[in-house]
């Protein structure tokens, strides 16, 4: 299927904006304030449900009645990313740390922008500030992993898929990925335990085979 282009987008979200605008009339700032924090809900959960183009239309309609919510610039960038328009998805996402240099995930979807530009070393400075922001944010863990892996840092990979597998103890991906990893270390014991956790824990059989076959190959 064709994806919707930067063009589409935009003159889908300017639809939505104006309905937007026409429904809330002339309110309060605070109003406004409410309507926009409702659209950014509404577009996370269209971007849950794979609906992409609506979210980035939620998304959009949030910023145009609250030019200062961070978090609705970094969701729209991150659906620019999606998209790979990498260009205005930074554009976006560096709006939101300009508007809130706390705001955690704004750091972690840039750093996915990197990774996506290639540039590692500025990514792995975007995950590090959202791992220092909020520990609590596997995904950053997570996407750090993948970049310290990618680097030839199976240290500092195994390290943080343990801590992502300490904040979601449950996610047979995790252990996947951090089997995989042990199996280059060439710690065989350690990657059968996580190659055997995976396939305890998923329903998933794309994941179950894979497990299966590094088991295989270990073994």
């Amino acid at each position: 299927m064709r994806r919707p282009s930067g063009g589409a987008l935009a003159a889908g979200a300017l639809v939505l904006v104006v309905s937007v605008a026409l429904a809330a009339g002339c309110g309060s700032p605070q109003a406004d304030e409410d309507l926009a924090y409702e659209e950014y809900e509404r577009g996370l959960r269209l971007e849950e449900q794979g609906n992409l183009a609506k979210a980035f239309e939620a998304f959009s309609a949030a910023i145009e009645l609250d030019r200062r919510l961070a978090v609705a610039y970094s969701a729209r960038g991150s659906v620019y990313h999606r998209y790979d328009n990498l260009g205005l998805a930074l554009v976006d996402i560096n709006r939101a740390i300009a508007l809130d240099p706390d705001l955690a995930i704004a750091y972690h979807n840039r750093g996915l922008v990197l990774v996506a530009a290639e540039s590692n070393e500025d990514a792995l400075l975007s995950f590090s500030k959202a791992i220092q922001l909020d520990p609590s944010l596997g995904d950053a863990y997570y996407h750090r992993a993948r970049v310290y892996y990618a680097s030839d840092d199976i240290e500092g990979s195994i390290e943080d898929l343990t801590s992502a597998i300490e904040l979601t103890p449950r996610s047979p991906n995790l252990y996947l990925t951090r089997g995989r990893v042990y199996v280059t270390a060439g710690d065989t014991a350690k990657a059968v335990a996580d190659l055997e956790q995976v396939l305890a824990l998923t329903e998933n059989e794309a994941l179950a085979v894979a497990a299966r076959q590094l088991l295989a190959l270990v073994q």
